[in-house]
C-alpha cells in the first residue's frame, strides 16, 4: 500500500503527533544552524543586566505553545509555499548577519525562519496560533551594542535631569552638569547602570504580555504596551532624586550597597504595580468588571468533522525540502564564520603619533583593562602631542580588524556627557589632506564643563573612505563585508583645550593642522 493511501489517524492525537513530527525535527536543526548568534545571545544575556530577561523569553514562548495544545492538536494541517519565500529571507538575514558580524540580523532570521516552517507545516491556521509565541521570542534579542550605548547615554541625561528636578521639589541645593549630580558635599555620576534600560527591557517584554492577556480593544492593547516606556523613564529618575535625597541627608554610603540595589528592585515591583492599576484602570473604563492577567486566551479545538490531510507525501516533501533548506542556510553560516575577514596587514598604532610631522610626543596614554574591554579594539594608540609652541592636541585612534558582536566604535557623541561634559555644539567641517589635497568632513564638537571648554574633531576611517556620518559607517561595513569580506576600520578622534583668553578661531585653526597632517599619515596604519 503506497504511503499516500495510508490510514491515518483521524484523531486530535493522531493529528498533534503528525504536527510535532515535522516542527520538533525542523526547529531543532533551526537551533544547529543558528547556533553561533544563539551563543552570542547567551552571551549577552549572562553579561549584560539589560538583558538577562532572555533566558525567561524562550520559557515563556513554550508556555504560550503549551496553552495553545487543544488548539493544535486539531488544527487542520494546511502547508503554505509562503513559508518557503519566509525561509528565504531568513537566510538573506542569516547570510548578512554572518558576512557583517552583526549578530542581531541572525537572531531576527532565527525568529522569521520559525514562522517560516510553521506555513510550511500548516499553514495560515498553524501559524495563527503560533504567531504570538513565536514573535515574543523578538524581546529575546538585544540591541546592536552602538544602539544599546546611544540609548544608554540618552536615558542618562533624560534621569539625571528628571532626577534632579525631583530633588529641587524638596528644597534641597543641587547642580546638574551633564550626568554628574552636584549635592555640594557629594557629587553622584549617573552612570551606564543607572540609564532604566535595565528597568526598561525586561519591563517592555512583561507589558507585551499583560496587552495580549489582558481582553481589552486592539488600540489599548497598545497603549497599555507603550505605557511601560514613559513609567519606567520616570519612576527610574525618581529613584535617582530619592538616592540623591538621601545622600544629602544621611551621607554617601546611602547611594551604595545594598540599599542602592534593594532601591532598584522596589522600584521594579512599583513599575508592575503601575501597569496593573493602569490595566484595571482602562479596563473599568470599558465597563469591565472582572480583570484576569497573564492568563492566555483559551483558543477552541477545531471541529471534530474537520478533514486532516495526514502526513501524506506532499506533507513528506515539503518538511523534507524545508529542512534541506535549514541545512544549507547552517552550512552557509557556519562557513562564513570560518572564513577569514583578515584586512591587508598594517603597522601597529603605536608608531602613528611619531610619524605626524611638526608635532612632539609629550605622552602616550594607556587604557586600563577594563575600559579597553568595553571599547573592543584590536589595536589603538592615545597620546598626548605638542607643537614647537607647546600648543597641546590629545590624540585617539581605536581600530577594529574585522567586527564581530560587541565589536563597534563608540562614537564621542555617546562617551563625552559620561564625563560630565556639555555639548555647547555639534556642526560639521571639512579638512583638507596636506598629502593629496582632498577635503572631508570631520564632526566638530565644542564641550565644556565649569569654565572649561575644548574642542573635539572625531571622524571614522574605514578602508579607504572617511565618513563623518555614523549611520553611514554602519551601511558601508554592511555593504563591504557582503561584497569585499571586510568589516575593519577605526574611529579617529582629537581634542585641544580652548586655553583661558585664547579665541576660538586659534584652537580651531591648531586642530585643523593637526589633522591635516594625521590624514596624510593613516593609511599606513587603517589599511585602504
Amino acid at each position: 500500500m503506497s504511503l499516500a493511501n495510508a490510514s491515518f489517524d483521524q484523531s486530535p492525537r493522531g493529528n498533534a503527533v503528525r504536527l510535532w513530527a515535522q516542527l520538533i525535527p525542523l526547529t531543532l536543526l533551526i537551533i544547529a544552524a543558528y547556533w553561533i548568534s544563539i551563543e552570542n545571545l547567551i552571551l549577552r544575556w549572562s553579561e549584560e543586566q539589560e538583558y538577562s530577561h532572555g533566558f525567561l523569553i524562550p520559557v515563556v514562548s513554550a508556555w504560550m505553545i503549551w496553552s495553545r495544545s487543544k488548539a493544535l492538536e486539531s488544527v487542520e494541517l494546511k502547508p503554505s509555499w509562503t513559508g518557503f519565500v519566509i525561509l528565504a529571507g531568513s537566510a538573506l538575514l542569516a547570510i548578512l548577519g554572518a558576512k557583517t558580524g552583526v549578530y542581531s540580523f541572525q537572531q531576527v532570521g532565527l525568529v522569521t525562519s520559525l514562522f517560516g516552517i510553521s506555513m510550511i507545516v500548516g499553514g495560515w491556521k498553524l501559524t495563527r496560533l503560533l504567531a504570538v509565541p513565536i514573535t515574543f521570542l523578538l524581546f529575546m534579542i538585544p540591541l546592536p551594542p552602538f544602539l544599546t550605548t546611544m540609548l544608554s547615554w540618552r536615558m542618562q541625561l533624560i534621569a539625571s535631569e528628571l532626577g534632579v528636578s525631583f530633588i529641587r521639589m524638596f528644597d534641597v541645593p543641587v547642580f546638574l552638569d551633564g550626568n554628574i549630580i552636584d549635592l555640594g558635599v557629594y557629587k553622584l555620576g549617573v552612570v551606564e547602570a543607572c540609564s532604566g534600560l535595565r528597568y526598561l527591557f525586561p519591563f517592555l517584554s512583561l507589558g507585551f504580555l499583560a496587552a495580549y492577556t489582558v481582553d481589552l480593544s486592539f488600540w489599548k492593547r497598545v497603549i497599555v504596551c507603550l505605557s511601560v516606556v514613559p513609567i519606567t523613564i520616570i519612576m527610574n529618575s525618581i529613584r535617582i532624586g530619592f538616592i540623591g535625597i538621601l545622600v544629602h541627608y544621611f551621607g554617601i554610603e546611602q547611594a551604595e550597597g545594598f540599599i542602592h540595589y534593594f532601591e532598584g528592585w522596589v522600584v521594579f515591583l512599583i513599575c508592575i504595580a503601575i501597569l496593573i492599576a493602569e490595566i484595571y484602570v482602562i479596563s473599568w473604563m470599558s465597563g469591565k468588571t472582572q480583570i484576569d492577567l497573564f492568563r492566555f486566551p483559551e483558543f477552541p479545538a477545531a471541529d471534530a468533522d474537520a478533514p486532516s490531510n495526514g502526513l501524506d507525501k506532499r506533507a513528506i516533501a515539503w518538511s523534507s525540502v524545508a529542512a534541506l533548506a535549514i541545512v544549507a542556510i547552517g552550512a552557509t553560516v557556519h562557513a562564513d564564520a570560518d572564513v577569514s575577514m583578515a584586512p591587508p596587514e598594517s603597522a601597529r598604532l603605536i608608531g602613528l603619533p611619531y610619524e605626524v610631522q611638526g608635532w612632539k610626543v609629550a605622552r602616550t596614554l594607556d587604557l586600563d583593562s577594563g575600559v579597553e574591554d568595553v571599547l573592543g579594539a584590536d589595536d589603538y594608540v592615545g597620546a598626548d602631542l605638542v607643537n614647537p609652541a607647546g600648543d597641546p592636541v590629545n590624540m585617539f585612534v581605536a581600530y577594529i580588524e574585522r567586527k564581530r558582536g560587541k565589536q563597534t566604535w563608540h562614537s564621542p557623541q555617546q562617551c563625552i556627557p559620561g564625563g560630565g561634559w556639555k555639548i555647547a555644539s555639534l556642526d560639521r567641517v571639512e579638512v583638507v589632506d596636506s598629502f593629496t589635497g582632498k577635503p572631508h568632513l570631520v564632526n566638530r564638537v565644542l564641550i565644556e564643563r565649569n569654565d572649561v571648554k575644548q574642542l573635539v574633531y572625531y571622524w571614522f576611517q574605514q578602508r579607504g573612505r572617511r565618513f563623518a556620518s555614523e549611520w553611514t559607517v554602519r551601511y558601508y561595513v554592511i555593504l563591504d563585508g557582503l561584497f569585499k569580506s571586510r568589516t575593519d576600520g577605526a574611529l579617529v578622534r582629537l581634542v585641544t583645550p580652548v586655553r583661558a583668553g585664547e579665541d576660538l578661531e586659534t584652537s580651531e585653526a591648531r586642530l585643523k593642522t593637526f589633522a591635516a597632517e594625521l590624514s596624510n599619515r593613516l593609511p599606513e596604519y587603517v589599511p585602504e
